[in-house]
């Protein structure tokens, strides 16, 4: 252990860094791969498998890596998939070890300073470059959400920021939504209002492509309601003839269509086309 320690060494730029640690893992690194920069190479082998943004140097994480907070959370996915048997472990709130007892430092555990209800793990890691990071899992309902925090200012932060993200997405997967693609969309609350009212936006079955450009029959159709829930629709002019689309009579939008034509809100393309399907 002492020529590891001597071997990494105390970075200026490092904080709250645990030589001892480092060093075991080296000790793993070798033991599994021969040498450490081979098993380093195994990891980034791995990160690539696994579709992860990531670059690592070695193997225990005392020195600048990059990856996405997306690229994290992969990894504790995987890792609680194929090694379940870790969540034994991560869900401790310390051991005890010669005579000394070493606390976790996930303070989201229960009983801890900052405990949330369902966690059992995962890890957390501070260095300067990095700042306060935590990566969280817990379980509600039978529903397993994973959270990662990067570069907090402090303890305290990274275990709220990780609590509000963990509420956050119980919060998602509470939300019942009419649509599939919109379950976790940020324009959710506004189509399941829409749905409310009736306007069946992009209706195909449990899919409303989010993400797709607004055609003018739906554009009809939002104008519309929102004018007639606001109670603030026009008046018809006498005398006006309503226009004949010969384009509408198969849309699913007909019915606004004529109606907000008829209050003059819409106008065909032509005189006889309104092109329903055609984006605004």
């Amino acid at each position: 252990p002492a020529r590891r320690v001597l071997r990494i060494g105390r970075h200026p730029a490092q904080t709250n860094y645990d030589p001892f640690a480092s060093a075991s893992c080296i000790v793993m690194a070798e033991y599994i791969s021969g040498s450490e920069e081979a098993f380093v190479q195994r990891m980034n082998e791995t990160a690539k498998r696994l579709g992860m943004t990531a670059e690592y140097e070695n193997s225990h994480g005392a020195h600048v890596h990059y990856l996405t907070a997306l690229s994290q959370a992969t990894l504790v996915r995987e890792f609680i998939h194929r090694f379940p048997q870790i969540l034994d472990y991560t869900s401790l709130t310390g051991v005890s070890f010669n005579g000394k007892w070493y606390p976790n430092t996930n303070k989201l555990l229960p009983g801890l300073d900052y405990a949330y209800d369902g966690v059992d793990g995962f890890k957390t890691g501070t260095i300067t470059a990095a700042g306060y990071c935590l990566s969280a899992t817990a379980v509600k309902n039978g529903r397993r959400i994973i959270s990662v925090v990067m570069k907090s200012s402090n303890d305290k932060t990274r275990h709220t920021d990780s609590a509000a993200l963990l509420d956050y997405g119980f919060a998602l997967l509470e939300y019942q939504s009419p649509f599939d693609d919109v379950a976790y969309h940020w324009c959710r609350e506004e189509v399941a209002a829409l749905k409310d009212l009736g306007v069946e936006l992009h209706a195909d079955g449990d899919s409303f492509r989010p993400d797709d450009q607004v055609t003018r029959a739906e554009f009809t159709a939002m104008l519309y309601t929102a004018l007639e829930q606001k109670n603030a629709l026009p008046q018809a002019s006498e005398g006006v003839e309503e226009p004949v689309f010969a384009d509408v009579e198969n849309t699913w939008a007909v019915d606004y269509i004529h109606q907000a034509a008829r209050l003059g809100l819409v106008a065909g393309t032509d005189e006889n086309t309104f092109a329903p399907d055609r984006p605004i």
